[in-house]
């Protein structure tokens, strides 16, 4: 089965958004902070409702990761202004917004509600880490590859595999941004109990998969 992502979009668009286009896209510093206080009450709600129920290390473990988000969305606005690898992305990536084709065919992508541009390997990062099977998570390193290799058959590509992996798998990227998906379905969806918590175990297996240090930042 070929799917029309997320190879085909970063083939199209990269190193043609226009600055502008980039401009308009990019939070500014302001946005950026009430995006993180936005966040932070949102966590805050989410303890209080529904704090009892969640192991108290993966509520630490959140509760530090805040602390680390504003730096890491100032620096995926960065990474954009860059414009170098910058493409659109779907913003929401996980395989239930998959159109699968009954037979052999393409596989086609719905629900672009969040759709923005950024580098292309932050939509692959919530695909892959959000699945909940560990044998799958498992394989992200090949998959990943997979993915790098639909660039590297074009003569004007410049990006390195390690750099690709970087990108993929530095929280920078998002693979803490994951952990607070639970928070958003909560919040903003209502979604109950039973229908994040498998989420918020995933995001909490697959941050430790990848052995992150939050001293970092």
């Amino acid at each position: 089965m070929r799917s029309g992502f997320p190879g085909s979009l970063p083939q199209v668009f990269v190193g043609k958004l226009s600055g502008d286009q980039i401009l308009s896209m990019t939070d500014t510093e302001l946005e950026t902070r009430r995006y993180v206080k936005k966040l932070r009450e949102s966590y805050l709600q989410f303890k209080d409702c529904c704090g009892s129920r969640v192991e108290r290390s993966i509520l630490q473990l959140l509760e530090n990761s805040l602390t680390a988000i504003h730096k890491i969305e100032r620096d995926k606005n960065l990474r954009k202004m860059e414009n170098i690898l910058t493409t659109i992305t779907h913003g929401d990536s996980h395989r239930r917004n998959f159109l699968y084709p009954r037979t052999d065919g393409l596989a086609l992508i719905a629900d672009w509600q969040f759709w923005n541009v950024g580098i292309g390997t932050y939509d692959l990062r919530h695909l892959l880490g959000s699945l909940r099977k560990v044998a799958l998570r498992q394989h992200q390193q090949e998959l990943v590859h997979h993915y790098y290799q639909l660039f590297a058959v074009d003569p004007g590509n410049d990006y390195s595999w390690e750099d690709c992996w970087l990108d993929y798998h530095y929280p920078q990227q998002g693979i803490i941004d994951n952990l607070f998906m639970a928070v958003w379905q909560d919040a903003g969806f209502n979604w109950k109990y039973d229908r994040w918590i498998p989420t918020l175990h995933t995001a909490v297996e697959n941050y430790y998969d990848f052995k992150f240090d939050l001293l970092k930042f």
